[in-house]
């Protein structure tokens, strides 16, 4: 098994002043995830098939955390979006 891999992290805006907040958001990918291709088919009434086929991508449920190094900064993780972050300084 390999770790996961972190693509980017991104900071909007990228400087705030205090009393502002950041949203932060880690970009990764598990290189242990798998394919599968599925194929869609549609007949017509001459019973001519035609095929097309999609790649779905199936990797491991990643788990999110963001730290600072400020111990006054409070880090708030989006419940629907586990691997987006509020931050706020005071």
């Amino acid at each position: 098994m390999a770790a996961p891999i972190i693509s980017s992290i991104d900071v909007v805006p990228g400087t705030i002043a205090p009393g502002g907040s950041a949203v932060v958001t880690i970009n990764a990918t598990d290189p242990d995830g798998r394919s599968i291709n599925l194929t869609g088919i549609a007949t017509d009434s001459g019973g001519l098939p035609t095929n097309q086929i999609a790649i779905l991508t199936i990797q491991d449920l990643l788990t999110y955390g963001l730290v600072a190094d400020d111990p006054t900064a409070v880090i708030v993780q989006r419940p629907a979006t586990p691997n987006v972050f509020d931050v706020i300084i005071p």
